[in-house]
């Protein structure tokens, strides 16, 4: 996880610089053009790999080379599928939501679909042979090269479609690296046909899982944006793609350690239902701290960054920052029900997720108006279906969930706690100034009292949490962060 972390942070600091110049040079609209062709892609592409990369991760390096060919050929078939469906949607999207670009733009992101399924298969191999510290620089490589890929398209005047072109710059980033780091795999041997219904059998509740996985991530723009105009959707968007490199830098790479890692546990699953338990803990402490962290520093890094430009972002900012860190269980949850071979479960927790999600997106769309009203509405959807679905997902897997709300809630009350502490602290205090100086220097004590507060406040609640997380750091700097937390050194 720690490799996985180390690669997210410099992606995400490339991501952010982007961002940055993205949201200058590129218009609201533009960015709500790709909301819904990012909503589209993700319906139509939710049969993308037939669902068979988990598999091949979670049946592990023994049956990978067994696998690997008839994984590669079935995944390429669904993938082609996949690209023609998003060619022929394009046109029909257009139309409902009365934006023609929408149809090139999902045109050229099929050809990165068309072309993706090598990259896949590399990453599954890697993950598969837990070969954190390459996979690592495998998905640093590929997302440096898809930011730098988008501020090259949009400086170049690409508008909308600065967004689209880099799914095909990352398929043969991918291409290319992964043959750097894995040699090659000679996936083009015989398909094997006999097996793929066996294959599918296994990736079918995949498939239904990607589904409502689509529904939960993505739900929320298409369905709004069919009640609000481009740019209202546009600035939800804008909040929402800045939050959730929270959730990127730490649920999605961990989800690549935890498949591989649990699975491995399976002959032992009380080790495996601590494992759980323990991750909880440690996640909601560390996404806890970068969520509310980001919260009570939002006003000042728009106003730095893009000058007043994004400020209808900030409330949404806000209340999306309250609700990612409940995000993290998912990110849990999944690979523990697929690391015992449980897709059909996964599928239904999804499905809960799903439902719930849309149905408040829906109602969110048709009463409200606000960004900032999608993002709390949207935000407190997830966090209630993700804890009936981890009640339930725990109770099949005999995982104690109640020890996960133990570990989870404490860190999260204490975050939200500290930002609520700071936003009160700077209502108090006039920051009415157009300087960037003042901005900068209030930026700074803004976090600098946020970190001193949480600090302190896990310091004395939360020491236990403390030691947890310092035990998986790296050697060289545990010792550093004893000294830093007054805690004693073991």
């Amino acid at each position: 996880m720690i490799w996985m972390l180390i690669a997210a942070l410099a992606t995400k600091v490339a991501s952010f610089v982007s961002q940055i110049v993205l949201g200058n040079i590129l218009i609201q609209e533009d960015f709500g053009i790709y909301a819904l062709a990012a909503g589209v892609t993700v319906f139509v592409s939710v049969i993308r790999d037939g669902g068979a990369r988990k598999v091949l991760v979670q049946k592990g390096v023994r049956r990978f080379d067994k696998l690997v060919c008839p994984v590669f050929w079935m995944a390429l078939c669904f993938n082609l599928f996949t690209a023609g469906l998003l060619i022929l949607a394009g046109p029909v999207a257009a139309r409902i939501y009365d934006e023609p670009a929408l149809a090139k733009l999902l045109m050229v992101i099929s050809l990165g679909i068309a072309t993706s399924t090598p990259g896949m298969i590399y990453r599954s191999k890697l993950a598969a042979e837990l070969r954190y510290r390459e996979l690592a620089r495998f998905r640093t490589i590929t997302e440096i090269a898809r930011n730098l890929s988008l501020v090259c398209f949009a400086l170049y005047g690409f508008g909308a479609m600065s967004f689209a072109w880099p799914f095909l710059v990352i398929s043969l980033v991918e291409w290319v690296v992964g043959f750097w780091l894995c040699g090659p795999l000679r996936l083009f041997r015989s398909p094997r046909f006999r097996l793929w219904p066996k294959l599918f059998g296994m990736s079918y509740w995949m498939l239904v899982a990607a589904v409502a996985l689509a529904v939960v991530n993505m739900g929320p723009y298409a369905i709004v944006g069919y009640f609000v105009p481009g740019a209202v959707l546009g600035v939800y968007y804008f909040a929402s793609q800045l939050v959730l490199q929270i959730n990127n830098i730490i649920a999605v790479n961990l989800q690549d350690v935890l498949l591989p890692a649990l699975s491995s546990m399976n002959s032992s699953r009380s080790r495996q239902g601590a494992a759980v338990v323990r991750t909880v803990q440690m996640l909601a402490f560390i996404s806890s701290f970068a969520a509310f962290g980001v919260a009570s520093t939002a006003s000042e890094i728009e106003w730095l960054f893009w000058g007043d430009k994004w400020v209808a972002a900030i409330p949404a900012i806000q209340w999306m920052c309250v609700f990612i860190p409940f995000r993290m269980l998912q990110s849990i949850l999944e690979p523990a029900v697929l690391s015992q071979s449980n897709y059909k479960l996964n599928a239904q927790l999804m499905i809960l997720q799903g439902t719930v999600i849309a149905v408040v997106a829906f109602v969110a769309g048709m009463y409200f108006s606000e960004p900032w009203q999608f993002a709390a509405l949207v935000g407190g959807a997830y966090a209630l279906s993700i804890m009936v679905a981890g009640a339930v997902g725990c109770k099949k897997l005999g995982v104690d969930w109640w020890g996960c709300v133990r570990g989870f809630a404490p860190s999260w009350a204490v975050g939200l706690a500290c930002f609520l502490a700071v936003f009160w602290a700077k209502s108090m205090v006039a920051t009415d100034t157009t300087s960037r100086v003042q901005i900068f220097a209030v930026l700074m004590s803004s976090g600098t009292v946020f970190v001193f507060l949480f600090a302190v406040a896990c310091r004395v609640l939360l020491a236990h949490v403390l030691v947890d997380v310092i035990s998986v750091l790296p050697q060289r700097v545990r010792g550093l962060a004893h000294k830093l937390t007054l805690l004693p050194s073991p």
